[in-house]
């Protein structure tokens, strides 16, 4: 019976330890994946610092995640965030399909830029058009022993708070300087994706750059040069006006046009979907 017992303790030992490790691997994953996904959205690295996934407690957070600035620009990050936290139905942690009830952003820096390289803007909204269609943009490198297609995330509401923008000109024959604006808070409604993880979090990308500039742009008129204020919104024009507004309102997927980025992305959590 002692022999039994101690075997039984073992066991729950081994699985314990077997947990404990899967979960602290987890945060990693979660990193990399995000990481991955955003840099194949906007065409240039990104990073995060620290991502705390929790399932026991159905939420999960990020730390100080950014975007880099494309080559030729500025060494501050095109756009940063501070913190995220999410908040997830724990009744769908182990279905298809995972509800996400909501999304929160708190503390964005976005650092626009014209300079003799032209404007850091339309690279990050080139490389994001390029998602939307047309010439798919290269997605991130698939893993050994990939996987399925992923699973399938509803985020209820997106909430951006805490957003200051920054315009900075140098090296033009006319105009330089330096201008800002605080950004009013941002509600995205109802963002629906489906893929591996890598592939979620690049269509989160995706949808906060374009909703965040959209918002800059608007907040800047009156203050932003006239001239980089219209190209500010010609870019944006480029990845499709109505589709943004629409998007803001919650009438439309962000993600549906990205499906010739996301081939050969590793499904790093979701795994096969169910026939």
């Amino acid at each position: 019976m002692k022999l039994l017992k101690r075997l039984v303790f073992l066991v729950l030992l081994l699985l314990l330890i077997g947990g404990g490790v899967a979960f602290l691997m987890l945060d990693g994953i979660v990193r990399s994946a995000i990481e991955k996904g955003g840099s194949a959205a906007t065409g240039t690295a990104t990073t995060l610092d620290k991502a705390d996934a929790s399932f026991f407690k159905g939420a999960f957070g990020l730390d100080k995640f950014a975007i880099a600035n494309p080559q030729g620009f500025r060494s501050e990050p095109f756009l940063a965030l501070q913190s995220a936290h999410a908040q997830w139905q724990n009744g769908s942690i182990l279905s298809d399909t995972l509800l996400i009830d909501d999304f929160a952003l708190d503390g964005l820096a976005l650092n626009l830029e014209r300079s003799a390289a032209g404007n850091n803007w339309d690279k990050i909204l080139d490389s994001l058009k390029k998602l939307s269609g047309g010439t798919p943009a290269k997605p991130a490198e698939p893993e050994s022993g990939s996987g399925g297609s992923g699973r399938s995330v509803t985020i209820k509401k997106i909430s951006i708070q805490n957003t200051h923008c920054a315009l900075h000109i140098s090296g033009q024959p006319a105009l330089n300087g330096d201008w800002k604006v605080d950004v009013p808070a941002i509600t995205i409604e109802n963002l629906r994706s489906n893929g591996s993880t890598a592939e979620i979090a690049g269509k989160l990308t995706k949808a906060v750059v374009e909703a965040v500039v959209k918002q800059a742009a608007t907040s800047g008129k009156g203050v932003f040069p006239a001239d980089a204020l219209k190209d500010l919104e010609s870019g944006l024009k480029e990845v499709g006006q109505r589709a943004l507004d629409d998007m803001l309102k919650g009438k439309t997927d962000p993600g549906a046009a990205l499906k010739q980025a996301e081939k050969g992305v590793k499904d790093l959590l979701g795994g096969k979907k169910k026939p």
